[in-house]
């Protein structure tokens, strides 16, 4: 066994971003190894209904359905090189693009007008997107491992940079990580809006003119830790806006934050994991966390589990950024046909959830019951009116829970699962300002050996906002209180879909969904009357193909 085992080639592990790296002998090694994929991701959208009531005497009666019909197609290209011509360089590309027709085709046409109706699509109007989410070239040395280009710095509250990237091997247990490179906006999808262009300044000689772009340079550092039952880092990033980003004259301060994130196997019946963002410094007076999650999975059975989890959001957004897609307020809002303006202003609002999930499996893991509950709330907030009157909005809180049965070895080979879900609010305010119940059921089967599954689901809705039938009370007429003009309205809905799931060789997949509903919304009028308005059908379609080439 010896001189086998001398005489057996030698055997490396490749590393990839997208799959699990494979064995390969030192002659793969000499040579670039590919892995690469293209997906793509189609979803169309359609609603009809019957046309809606007037909403006053002697005005055109409004379209009940959406007369948009939504269709889109996302292509996605994913691309490994490692070890490229057997050397230390290794290489990473992850595009996705997406085509945008300027409006969209109506399910009615009583005009041209109606078929260019512009549509909402990504996160900043409808418009064409090329997202670059990788693009990096990256040199491994025998301790220390350069990575140039776009990239993301996971150690460091995933922090997205064009720039440099060196980590240093310190030991088994130890990885340094430092970082320097330009900050494209975060929640960016499309290089186009990755550095945007600062809003017109309405003093400027040329009020319309939009200025130079954002550009926001970003440096940080990390220390990864990895242990037989523990792994993680910890570190701290600066976001700095240059001289040219200001926002209203003023220079934005930067944002300092520290950041920890990490896992431990306490024992085998226990997991702990948290998330830590804090900011040291920036835009707000104080300091602030910005991201928390602390939680633990307690399974001292098989059969049993326990998860607990809480979970606090904030926002993070520099301002510089921020405001290159804002409108200055309009001074008029008071004049007739004054327009209605919801994208003049950006406030930092937090959330807390607190969450705990519980199940349990029997015979011989054929059933499970599982319970969830959550709890949610945000703090009280201030809004300021243009006409500088202040609207302070109470905190809030709701709470969901949701009963789940699951069969997994039934009749004809079948896999059912229900559920019911209750959102309701706690306390003075509520969350959602509505409650809703939600059931689903779902069957599901697979075929040939696994490579083909099948699901079909039907879900019940009921849900109506706190102040159904009650607008005359809480919208006094004449009146625009924000605290007091909520909605009235009521939804009912029923839907039915299927799921399929196909293996079609060793390089092609395929997923592909198709449901069809029907809703009915009831509000009430300035009056207080019930207004029923005409059912809406509507349905979806989802499509996605995946090629993997090596």
């Amino acid at each position: 066994m010896a001189v086998a085992a001398a005489l057996a080639p030698a055997r490396v592990r490749a590393q990839s971003n997208f799959v699990p790296a494979d064995e390969e002998t030192e002659e793969q090694a000499e040579r670039t190894r590919y892995d690469a994929r293209v997906t793509s991701t189609t979803f169309a959208y359609r609603e009809t209904g019957a046309i809606a009531p007037a909403l006053a005497a002697g005005t055109e009666p409004p379209e009940s359905a959406s007369p948009i019909n939504r269709l889109f197609t996302d292509l996605r290209l994913q691309v490994s090189a490692d070890h490229i011509s057997g050397g230390h360089w290794d290489a990473r590309v992850d595009v996705r693009g997406r085509f945008n027709q300027l409006g969209s085709a109506t399910s009615r046409t009583q005009d041209a007008d109606d078929a260019r109706i512009p549509t909402q699509s990504g996160m900043f109007g409808n418009r064409t997107e090329l997202e670059v989410r990788d693009l990096f070239m990256r040199r491994r040395g025998r301790r220390t491992t350069w990575t140039f280009g776009r990239q993301t710095v996971v150690d460091v509250a995933a922090t997205k940079i064009d720039g440099v990237r060196v980590v240093f091997d310190k030991n088994r247990s130890w990885d340094y990580v430092a970082f320097a490179g330009l900050y494209p906006a975060r929640g960016s999808r499309s290089i186009r809006d990755d550095y945007p262009q600062q809003a017109p300044d309405p003093t400027a000689a040329d009020p319309m003119a939009r200025g130079a772009r954002v550009v926001p340079v970003a440096v940080g550092a990390a220390a990864a830790y990895r242990r037989r039952s523990a792994h993680g880092a910890v570190g701290a990033g600066a976001i700095v806006p240059r001289a040219a980003d200001r926002v209203g004259g003023q220079l934005e301060p930067a944002r300092v934050f520290v950041t920890a994130n990490g896992y431990w196997r306490r024992s085998t019946a226990l997991d702990l994991y948290h998330y830590v963002v804090v900011d040291l410094q920036s835009a707000r007076d104080s300091v602030a966390f910005n991201n928390v999650v602390l939680g633990a999975d307690w399974h001292p059975r098989f059969t049993f589990r326990i998860n607990a989890s809480i979970v606090h959001v904030d926002t993070e957004t520099l301002n510089a950024q921020a405001k290159a897609h804002l409108e200055e307020p309009d001074p008029n809002t008071a004049a007739a046909g004054a327009r209605i303006q919801n994208n003049a202003e950006v406030l930092r609002i937090a959330s807390e959830a607190a969450r705990v999930a519980v199940s349990s499996s029997f015979r011989d893991m054929r059933f499970e019951l599982s319970a969830i509950g959550q709890l949610r709330r945000r703090p009280e907030f201030t809004v300021i009116g243009t006409d500088g009157t202040p609207y302070t909005f109470p905190k809030s809180q709701a709470a969901d829970v949701t009963l789940q049965a699951v069969d997994r070895r039934s009749v004809w080979g079948m896999r059912f699962a229900g559920s019911v879900t209750r959102i309701v609010g706690v306390g003075d305010a509520n969350f959602n300002h509505s409650k809703a119940t939600i059931a689903r059921l779902t069957g599901s089967r697979r075929f040939e050996d696994g490579r083909t599954e099948v699901e079909v689901s039907a879900q019940v809705l009921a849900s109506s906002d706190d102040t159904a039938g009650a607008m005359g009370a809480t919208c006094p007429a004449g009146t625009l209180d924000p605290l007091a003009c909520l909605g009235t309205s009521s939804v009912t809905s029923v839907q039915l879909g299927a799921l399929a799931f196909r293996q079609l060789s060793s390089k092609w997949y395929a997923v592909a969904t198709a449901y069809v509903g029907r809703y009915g919304i009831a509000s009430a009028d300035a009056m207080g009357t019930r207004v029923d308005q005409p059912p809406i059908t509507f349905t979806s379609a989802f499509l996605r193909l995946d090629y993997r080439f090596r």
